[in-house]
């Protein structure tokens, strides 16, 4: 992974994290930990569109370490490929903006 992630993906509209997900319940080093863990998932997965995963990677950090954190969100993110690849019921999160709110 880069030393400095020039544009961390938000899996959203907004282009800045701050914008996407509030932070004020997270420290300076949990919004670093918070943008790798961004960065992986970008790089593993095809996520189109899922504002939910930000949030939830600042929840767990409250509670987590970063690489339990990342176990995590792997793990969810897997299952949600997994099931909207075979249109069954989502129950993680959506991964593709036309999924979005269905």
């Amino acid at each position: 992974m880069p030393q400095v992630q020039e544009l961390t993906p938000t899996f959203t509209q907004h282009t800045k994290l701050e914008d996407a997900v509030p932070l004020v319940f997270i420290t300076k080093e949990g919004i670093e930990a918070e943008k790798r863990i961004l960065w992986v998932l970008n790089q593993q997965f095809k996520i189109e569109y899922s504002p939910l995963v930000p949030v939830i990677i600042s929840l767990l950090l409250i509670f987590l370490h970063e690489d339990e954190t990342y176990i995590v969100m792997r793990s969810l993110v897997e299952r949600s490929e997994k099931t909207n690849a075979l249109r069954e019921i989502r129950w993680h999160f959506s991964l593709r903006k036309v999924d979005f709110g269905k």
